[in-house]
């Protein structure tokens, strides 16, 4: 049989619950305390974040207003509120850029690119940085980076003006191979649509794509486009391939909308002439070839004596002209021969008479060309010809 339990007496009853109690209010007071120190952290908190950023918004003003020097202190500051922002950082990397501190710029985007190489606008900002800095091969690096990178909006349009942005800097650089690369990717990415053709191809032709600029031109030509800019640019390119009845058709519809245009006019000019002037031309009889080869040996004989030094003067004490250049002086004694044969009527005597001829007249305008200065009018359309048949093009 069990022993009953005492009961516990009063006063220790009083001691429990006053222990209790006091349990209670401590744990009270701790967590209203750990409520207190919380909620003055995050005031605090709030506080840097809020002076972040005003300084940041501030920034973002001056930049705006074109003060990137101010614009970096700010940033500055912000950062020395909020250490970590990212956003701060790319802000304060465009201030530092935009007031020719490289090198700082370079750094906060460095240290951006290592969170987020993938990043297109860090990546396009380092590209700005190294082209400025004249440091070529790692800017198209960037600028590569920034095209297949990330953005957060408008992925499409940002990476087709950082191609653009591309271009533009390689045809500053003299890289017209590399910029024309670029020329052909844009367009594989842009609607095909009439401005979007007539710009690249406008573009093709800076870069000398004579080919892909025509094949441009006639895509807009072929969806009924009867537009000037498009027809000048297609007998331009045309007229750099050689291709001289293309060209002069396109030249033709282009004058018909400008009659009195100063571009299309003079190059109509060049191409007619050239068309008229080539007894190789397809479908030309044998007495108009003929024709034309007298007519180019009279156009070659004139230029050969415009180029030649004047005869001395007759009077006493006068200086003596400066001898011929040796190469022209034997032209000057072929040219003779074959004058007085065309005199004779014997120009045409022989199986390679007109071989001969042509040639003739082909170096003759070639050494001009390098001895007198650039040709022009029916000479300049001669030493087309002559590149045509050498295979040269424009």
């Amino acid at each position: 049989m069990s022993t009953p339990t005492p009961p516990t007496p009063p006063s220790q009853l009083r001691q429990a619950r006053q222990d209790t109690v006091a349990l209670a209010v401590l744990i009270a007071v701790v967590l209203i305390g750990f409520a207190v120190t919380a909620w003055l952290v995050r005031r605090y908190d709030a506080v840097r974040a809020a002076r972040a950023w005003n300084w940041q918004r501030d920034g973002a003003q001056a930049l705006q207003r074109g003060y990137p020097r101010q614009a970096a202190e700010d940033y500055r500051n912000a950062l020395a509120y909020n250490s970590d922002n990212a956003g701060y950082q790319f802000g304060l990397g465009t201030a530092l850029f935009q007031s020719g501190e490289l090198n700082q710029a370079r750094h906060y985007f460095s240290i951006l690119w290592q969170q987020t190489p993938q990043s297109g606008p860090v990546n396009l900002s380092l590209a700005r940085v190294e082209a400025k800095d004249g440091n070529a091969s790692a800017a198209v690096r960037y600028y590569h980076n920034a095209i297949y990178g990330l953005w957060q909006s408008n992925g499409a349009a940002q990476r087709e003006a950082a191609r653009r942005e591309l271009i533009a800097f390689l045809l500053r650089e003299g890289e017209e191979t590399q910029a024309d690369a670029e020329i052909l990717a844009l367009g594989a990415t842009l609607p095909p649509t009439a401005a979007a053709r007539i710009a690249i191809g406008q573009q093709l032709l800076a870069v000398g794509d004579n080919h892909h600029a025509l094949q441009e031109f006639r895509a807009v030509l072929h969806q009924g486009a009867n537009n000037y800019a498009v027809l000048v640019g297609a007998g331009r390119a045309a007229f750099r391939l050689a291709q001289y009845a293309q060209a002069r058709t396109y030249l033709q519809r282009a004058v018909r909308l400008r009659p009195h245009d100063i571009v299309a006019a003079p190059l109509l000019a060049t191409t007619s002439e050239v068309l008229e002037l080539d007894p190789y031309a397809f479908g030309v009889s044998r007495p108009e070839r003929d024709e034309r080869v007298r007519r180019d040996l009279k156009i070659a004989l004139a230029r050969l004596h415009r180029c030649l030094p004047a005869s001395p003067p007759t009077k006493a004490g006068g200086k003596a002209a400066a001898p011929a250049p040796a190469p022209l002086a034997k032209l000057a004694a072929t040219g003779q021969a074959l004058q007085r044969q065309m005199a004779r009527g014997r120009l045409f005597h022989g199986p390679d008479a007109v071989s001969q001829t042509m040639g003739f007249v082909f170096q003759v305008e070639q050494a001009t060309a390098a001895t007198c200065g650039a040709p022009t009018g029916s000479d300049l359309a001669l030493l087309l010809i002559a590149r045509q048949r050498a295979g040269g093009g424009q």
